[in-house]
């Protein structure tokens, strides 16, 4: 069964850094307090795991350089939104 496109950008952006700001910035468009129902449904459904975040060092920051996950659907809009500014 697939799962909801909310629950994929949840679950991709909490493999990709697992801070639960980090989430909550890259989700901006919804309100914080869905974006954390919806963590805490994951962690009562045992699909993530709440951990204490520790020190990270800033080699590490700095050498990540990958951009978060997009999905399939992102990426139209995206695609979308970038052809119409590059004609305006």
């Amino acid at each position: 069964m697939p799962l909801p496109l909310e629950y994929r950008r949840v679950l991709g952006l909490v493999d990709y850094d697992g801070h639960a700001s980090v989430i909550r910035s890259y989700l901006g468009r919804y309100p914080g307090h869905v974006v954390d129902e919806w963590l805490t449904e994951f962690e009562a459904r045992r699909l993530i795991e709440a951990i204490s975040p520790g020190e990270v060092e800033l080699s590490r920051v700095a050498r990540r350089m990958e951009p978060p996950p997009l999905e399939p659907e992102d990426r139209e809009v995206i695609e979308r939104d970038v052809a119409f500014a590059d004609i305006s």
